[in-house]
Order: C-alpha cells, then sequence, then structure tokens
C-alpha cells in the first residue's frame, strides 16, 4: 500500500514515526497496541500513526480483533509470523504463545530495511531532477533549432520573394524595351 497519501517518498517523508513504530513494536512486552496508546506512548499525533500503520501494511499487521473501544491491534509482521497460532499450529507442552520482544538482530534488519529504502525513494528522485533537467536542456535546444529554423526558412522565403519580383521585373523591362 506504502504510497501515503499520493507521497512519492513515503519512507522519508514518515522516516520519524515508522522507525518508533517499527522499534516500539517490535521491542514492547505487549504482543499488539491500539492506535491511541502507542501515539500517546511515542509522543506522535494520531492521526501521522494510523496513516503509517495503515499505509505500510508490509510491515505492519492489523488484527481482526478490536479492542472495547473498537480500535484495531497492531504488531510487526516479523513478531507475528513467530507466533505458534499465526502458523495455524496449536501451541505444543513447552511453547511459549508469545515468543517476546525481538532480538536486537531482527530489529536492526527492520530498520536497514527502512533505511534502504529511503536511500533508494532519495536515489528515484535525485534521477528523476536529473532526467527533468535533461529533458528542458533538450526543450531549449529544440526550441533555439526551431527559432534558427524558422529565421533560415523567413530568410529563404524572402529570398524567393525578391528573386521572384526580379525576374518580374526583368521580364517587364525586357517586353518594355522590345515594345519600343
Amino acid at each position: 500500500m506504502v504510497n501515503i497519501e499520493g507521497s512519492s517518498s513515503p519512507y522519508t517523508d514518515y522516516f520519524d514515526p515508522l522507525v518508533a513504530l517499527v522499534t516500539h513494536l517490535s521491542a514492547t512486552d505487549r504482543r499488539s497496541r491500539t492506535i491511541p496508546r502507542l501515539a500517546r506512548d511515542l509522543a506522535f499525533p494520531e492521526a501521522d500513526v494510523r496513516k503509517v500503520l495503515e499505509g505500510f501494511r508490509g510491515l505492519f499487521r492489523r488484527s481482526s480483533k478490536t479492542s472495547k473501544e473498537g480500535e484495531y491491534f497492531y504488531t510487526v509482521h516479523l513478531r507475528y509470523a513467530r507466533r505458534p497460532s499465526s502458523r495455524g499450529a496449536q501451541p505444543q507442552e513447552g511453547d511459549d504463545e508469545e515468543p517476546g520482544p525481538l532480538d536486537a538482530s531482527e530489529i536492526s534488519a527492520l530498520l536497514q530495511l527502512i533505511s534502504s529504502m529511503v536511500s533508494q525513494e532519495k536515489e528515484t528522485s535525485r534521477l528523476l531532477l536529473a532526467q527533468d533537467e535533461a529533458f528542458r536542456r533538450l526543450l531549449v535546444e529544440i526550441e533555439q533549432r526551431d527559432q534558427a529554423s524558422t529565421k533560415t526558412r523567413s530568410s529563404t522565403l524572402i529570398a524567393a520573394i525578391i528573386a521572384a519580383i526580379a525576374a518580374i521585373i526583368a521580364a517587364f523591362t525586357a517586353a518594355v524595351k522590345s515594345w519600343w
């Protein structure tokens, strides 16, 4: 989903709340959290938290259940995937239903993914700006060539008109001389 409200660089534009949410949901002792509580705990506007959680569906999982207040619960997909019940398996004796927070290497991998996406967005933006500049230069060159071509066509047309007038005058002069 990612294209949050038409943003061409969503990972860059939402970097701070994205990193905070991934880190918090990966490291919290709670299985999942609701948007109002996340917003309060992380000190981000609730609307921004909602945009990020709903916009980055590849990172965040929304539960099918809601809280008493009607809010969905969210967690990161990697953490949810580690739950035995998410894979359809019944917990076995000795299994921990909630494996707990992700370890540092898993959190680091998620943050590296976000960082890579920011770099990719910046490179794409740089390439688009370079392409735009090259296109503008091409348009200026075409316009200059068109102006030069227009001048050449105008000059050729004027020369042709002058040659035609000269031929008419010469023919008229020859005719007048032959009459005299």
